[in-house]
């Protein structure tokens, strides 16, 4: 596969499902980058389907997935990230993401956004498209990492770790991003590229 200027690609037999934590084509889903990704290799008609992670169930309140946070005057249900990016949270994700990939006969392979759970082997490739790592956010006290505890954050990079290394390839937005992948998971600096986000 080889991306021009123009973002098209050379070999048009090639082509990709879609995994983000959000619908891939969303505005909200990784920053709008995700969108702009999943339209570029929609228009050349390279993307076959789309999968959220989001997919939360009544029961996942028993599970400790959802929590109630105080925003303003009324309750809002939110995802409690501990357990999003713990073994248990991971292993739910992974199941329920392999169960729709075999719902649809899915085959091939798979670009996701972030690193919350993998598609199995069986069903094809998987790519990894990343802006920051755990170890980023926690030094840098952003996001819902800053909130973590140090024992949550070790689980969080393990949970990471290993979509990494179970990845085909990684494709990192800055060489920043890229360092970490290296430097803080030992990931082989071959299997990480550049990409840039223009």
């Amino acid at each position: 596969m080889v991306f021009t200027r123009r973002t098209t690609v050379s070999n048009t037999s090639w082509n990709c499902s879609a995994l983000g934590w959000g619908p891939p084509s969303d505005p909200r889903t990784y920053s709008g980058y995700a969108r702009q990704v999943t339209r570029a290799i929609a228009n050349q008609g390279a993307l076959r389907r789309q999968y959220s992670l989001k997919q939360m169930s009544p029961l996942d309140v028993f599970r400790g997935a959802i929590r109630i946070e105080r925003r303003g005057i009324r309750p809002h249900l939110a995802i409690n990230r501990s357990w999003m990016w713990s073994d248990r949270g991971t292993e739910l994700l992974n199941r329920r993401l392999n169960r729709m990939i075999r719902r649809n006969a899915d085959h091939g392979d798979f670009l996701q956004f972030g690193t919350l759970c993998e598609p199995a082997p069986q069903f094809g490739r998987h790519f990894v498209c990343g802006d920051m790592t755990i170890p980023q956010a926690h030094r840098a006290g952003q996001f819902a990492v800053a909130q973590l505890s140090d024992r949550q954050i070790t689980s969080a990079m393990d949970v990471q770790r290993r979509v990494l290394r179970n990845a085909h390839h990684i494709f990192a937005w800055t060489q920043w991003v890229r360092r970490s992948y290296i430097e803080d998971y030992n990931i082989p600096p071959e299997k990480v590229t550049v990409i840039y986000t223009g």
